[in-house]
C-alpha cells in the first residue's frame, strides 16, 4: 500500500466539473510540464499506440501500447512524446476518485505520487480503452448526470486495469475486505459498526481493522464516512433534495454534525457547495 495514500483526500471539490477526458494523437514536439500537478485531481495517461516519456522525480517511464501511468493529486507532472518514436496516441483523464476506488489503485509505485500498470491482456486492454472513450462520450453530453455517467465509465476502466493486474498475480485484495467495501458502499443509512461488518466478513474486529487499513490505506471509520459524504455530494449536485434530506439519506441524524463533517471534507458547507455545483 502506498504510504502517501492518506495525503490526498479524494473528497476535495474541484469547484467546477469533476472530470475532464480526451484522446490525443501527438507528434514529436508534444510535451506537458506541471511542477505542481493538477491540484486535487488524479491524472491517468493510457498509451494506445506510439510511445511517451512520462517522468516523476528521478523516475522516467518509457511507455508502450498498453502502458498506464497515473499521477496522484499534487504530484509533479512531466510528460512528452518519445522523440525516438516521434508519435504518441494516448487517452487521458483527470478526475477525483470515489472512496471505493482507493483499494483498486495499489499499482506498482516507482515514485511517490506516481503509479504505473501495464495491460498485456488484449481483452482487458480493449475493454479499458472502450471504457475511457465511453467516459469521453458521456462527458460531452448535456445533462445533470453526465459527470456521474463519465465517472462510472472511468470506474469501469480502473476495474479492467485491476482485472489485468489480478490475472498476472500482481493485485491481491483480500475477498473479505472486498466484501466489506461493498457492504459499506451499499448501506449508507444503517449505523456504522466495525463489529457487525467484521462478523459479516468472518473476521474479528481487531483483525478486520488491521487488514482493512493495510489494504485500503485508511480506517474502516474513515472509509465509511467518505462513502457517505461522497454520496451526499452527488445528491447535493443534483439540486433535487434539501440538505436535511441528504443528511438523512446518507445516515447523519444530526444536520449540524453533517454540515461540520461535510465542511471539513470539502472546505465549504453544504449550502455553499450547492451554489458552486449549480
Amino acid at each position: 500500500m502506498r504510504k502517501n495514500a492518506l495525503l490526498f483526500d479524494p473528497l476535495i471539490a474541484l469547484g467546477g466539473r469533476w472530470i475532464e477526458i480526451g484522446e490525443y494523437r501527438r507528434g514529436a514536439g508534444y510535451y506537458c510540464d506541471r511542477p505542481k500537478g493538477l491540484g486535487a485531481n488524479y491524472l491517468v495517461l493510457a498509451t494506445v499506440a506510439g510511445s511517451g516519456l512520462v517522468t516523476s522525480g528521478s523516475v522516467r517511464l518509457v511507455t508502450k501500447p498498453g502502458t498506464i501511468a497515473l499521477y496522484e493529486p499534487y504530484a509533479p507532472q512531466h510528460y512528452r512524446t518519445n522523440p525516438a518514436i516521434g508519435k504518441w496516441h494516448l487517452l487521458w483523464a483527470h478526475f477525483h476518485i470515489r472512496p471505493t476506488w482507493s483499494a483498486w489503485l495499489d499499482w506498482p509505485s516507482p515514485s511517490p505520487g506516481f503509479l504505473t500498470a501495464a495491460i498485456p491482456d488484449h481483452e482487458a486492454r480493449d475493454h479499458c480503452w472502450a471504457s475511457l472513450r465511453h467516459a469521453m462520450h458521456c462527458y460531452k453530453l448535456a445533462g445533470v448526470t453526465t459527470e456521474d455517467l463519465a465517472l462510472n465509465a472511468i470506474e469501469s476502466a480502473l476495474l479492467w486495469i485491476r482485472e489485468s493486474l489480478a490475472r498476472e498475480g500482481r493485485f491481491r485484495l483480500d475477498p473479505r475486505i472486498r466484501r466489506s467495501l461493498d457492504l459499506m458502499g451499499s448501506d449508507l443509512t444503517s449505523a456504522f459498526s466495525v463489529k457487525r461488518i467484521a462478523k459479516t466478513c468472518g473476521l474479528s474486529p481487531s483483525r478486520f481493522a488491521h487488514l482493512f487499513r493495510a489494504q485500503v490505506g485508511m480506517t474502516p471509520q474513515q472509509f465509511n464516512e467518505r462513502c457517505r459524504l461522497n454520496r451526499a455530494a452527488e445528491l447535493l449536485r443534483t439540486g433535487n433534495m434539501t440538505i436535511a434530506s441528504v443528511a438523512e439519506e446518507v445516515g447523519f441524524n444530526n444536520q449540524f454534525y453533517f454540515s461540520n463533517r461535510f465542511r471539513k471534507a470539502y472546505g465549504k458547507c453544504p449550502r455553499a457547495f450547492v451554489k458552486t455545483a449549480n
